[in-house]
């Protein structure tokens, strides 16, 4: 897709699921593009795509009222589109968060025509491929930098993640040697979705998919902006 299309589907995707979470106090808990439906001017196979529309509820719930729904499995999530906190087996904070993770991957896969994070068959294989890319959190207090970096490890564990799980992601990820690691949050994604590098920093800055994936691909579910939020900040660089 081009810059212009996918922008346009991605901030439809946004704004249904503001209405969604906000309006609906629905969690939708399987975002993924099989489950988007493309709209096209005129209804035809030729016209312009002018939006898209989530579709299968199948595995959605309501919100109760602090913002996330009853505790269930880790499993919820297409493991493509699955978030840090699922793959470490937590079962304590499924609302909204889930579906926000999801969204960036999407994005993410609509500006590039490839799934961001493909871990072949396992959910260990899944971790490793988000942490190649964002980075590890912190394992100590908190620091300066990105939300990835100064995500601790005492975070993560509040949420009731699988400790054995947690150790391998702080001690054997954080470890990686990848050539993308020694780069910042910002220039690892500009190089992975192919955005102008960090020495163009304001292009790269504007971008609305750098935006959207930082708002969204961040280790804690508190972390990770709102449809609404995010939505804001588009406006203004649209």
């Amino acid at each position: 897709m081009g810059d212009g299309t996918s922008t346009l589907l991605t901030v439809s995707l946004l704004r249904g699921l503001d209405y969604l979470h906000r309006k609906a106090k629905v969690c939708h808990r399987d975002i993924k593009p099989s489950n988007l439906l493309l709209v096209r001017e005129g209804g035809g196979d030729a016209g312009r795509l002018t939006s898209l529309k989530i579709c299968d509820f199948g595995s959605a719930v309501f919100l109760r009222e602090g913002g996330d729904p009853s505790p269930t499995s880790p499993y919820v999530c297409s493991r493509f589109y699955r978030p840090p906190e699922l793959l470490l087996g937590c079962l304590r904070h499924l609302g909204e968060a889930v579906d926000l993770w999801a969204a960036g991957c999407v994005a993410a896969e609509m500006w590039t025509g490839r799934v961001l994070f493909q871990g072949e068959d396992s959910q260990m294989e899944q971790l490793a491929e988000i942490a190649d890319l964002i980075g590890s959190p912190r394992r100590d207090k908190e620091g300066e930098g990105d939300d990835n970096s100064t995500t601790t490890r005492s975070e993560l564990e509040e949420l009731g993640v699988n400790r054995k799980l947690t150790d391998i992601l702080f001690d054997s990820f954080s470890s990686s040697s990848s050539s993308l690691s020694r780069l910042s949050l910002s220039e690892r994604l500009c190089s992975e979705l192919g955005l102008p590098k960090e020495e163009e920093e304001e292009e790269a800055r504007q971008h609305p998919l750098l935006t959207v994936v930082k708002g969204t691909l961040v280790y804690s579910p508190k972390r990770r902006k709102p449809a609404e939020k995010l939505l804001a900040i588009l406006q203004n660089k649209l």
